[in-house]
């Protein structure tokens, strides 16, 4: 094998292992510190939340109700295993909006900060639910 396909493999190589982990080097978004402060701010309030519903797992009730109509009335009873559902959601939201921001994070800093800073107020949406459903 010559040099010069020794380095086109090489070249070849840093470009696959780019693709799979190079939005994970974002300089950009790991030292902006509005976007770490809502980053973890959401990670945080959003682990409270499953492990609010952990600690209070064994109490609940078998069957919970989960969702209320205008008036106030219950109109789906779930068990108590779906306690998790809300949680998983916030999970789900603060992960997507993850990583939309390390998307385009590099074309538009104050988007990506919107979107880590709505996903904290979306965890603390999550958290009320939580308390709300289970207390």
């Amino acid at each position: 094998m010559t040099d010069t396909e020794l380095e086109e493999r090489r070249s070849l190589l840093k470009d696959k292992k780019g693709v799979s982990i190079g939005i994970l080097r974002n300089r950009h978004f790991w030292r902006d510190r509005w976007i770490m402060l809502f980053f973890f701010i959401a990670f945080m309030i959003n682990m409270a939340a499953i492990a609010y519903v952990i600690y209070k797992f064994p109490d609940l009730p078998e069957f919970l109700p989960l969702h209320y109509d205008s008036t106030g009335e219950v109109d789906y009873v779930g068990l108590r295993g779906e306690a998790f559902k809300i949680p998983l959601i916030g999970t789900t939201i603060w992960v997507a909006n993850f990583f939309l921001a390390m998307l385009i994070c590099k074309m538009e800093i104050a988007a990506s900060r919107i979107l880590l800073g709505g996903a904290a107020v979306a965890q603390i949406f999550v958290l009320i639910s939580t308390f709300t459903i289970i207390y």
